[in-house]
């Protein structure tokens, strides 16, 4: 009869913590207390780690949303107080800049703030499940930055700075420079996400590592 995949999972768990208990009953006392101890300390550091990185993606979020509205203020501003046609040009697509910024900080900052509160439980329940998904997060957010943040934004900067001289319409110049700055600001922001991200995924492979041991 073949097992069902819960059952031996659950075998499996319970033989891993029997043998595990069965390793720290031989210990004497003070390396079991030792032992315990850096596991401890090795939970409390993983968790503060994962924290300390969902905190920081929040912080990003929350740029993406305050730039955002600043762009429409801006927009707003040239509505109320442009005198030249250049400057009310700015109006229609600043406004839209402003609005994506927004939905794309705020779409990112619910998430990550989910996260931050599930980060203990999720690692309480499987300390290597916790670390493999993080660091299969981390690969794919990075892979993300690599293609996004590094290829296509500077392509896309790139050729709306050489449209700008062929165009003569100020609606059009304006949408192109008011593009250039909306993602002028999503590769700064994502840069320093990705700088801060490499050195999160390289400490969880030395949490992986120090579990293994």
């Amino acid at each position: 009869r073949k097992k069902t995949p819960g059952l031996a999972g659950a075998g499996k768990l319970t033989a891993n913590l029997a043998g595990r208990q069965a390793e720290e009953a031989e210990l004497p006392s003070g390396q079991f207390r030792r032992r315990h101890h850096q596991d401890m300390d090795r939970q409390m550091d993983v968790v503060k780690t994962a924290s300390n990185w969902a905190r920081a993606e929040m912080i990003s979020s929350t740029l993406f949303a305050v730039i955002g509205v600043l762009f429409m203020l801006v927009s707003l501003s040239l509505w109320q107080l442009g005198r030249t046609d250049m400057a009310r040009a700015f109006v229609l697509p600043g406004l839209v800049a402003g609005g994506l910024l927004v939905v794309l900080g705020v779409g990112l900052f619910i998430p990550a703030q989910t996260r931050l509160g599930a980060i203990p439980a999720a690692y309480g329940a499987d300390p290597g499940a916790f670390l493999n998904a993080e660091m299969a997060r981390a690969d794919k957010v990075l892979n993300d930055y690599r293609i996004a943040a590094f290829r296509v934004f500077p392509a896309i900067i790139a050729l709306c700075a050489l449209l700008i001289p062929f165009v003569d319409a100020t609606a059009w110049r304006a949408a192109l420079i008011t593009a250039i700055a909306m993602f002028t600001v999503l590769i700064v922001i994502d840069g320093s996400a990705n700088t801060r991200l490499k050195d999160y995924r390289q400490q969880l492979s030395a949490f992986d590592a120090a579990m293994r041991r």
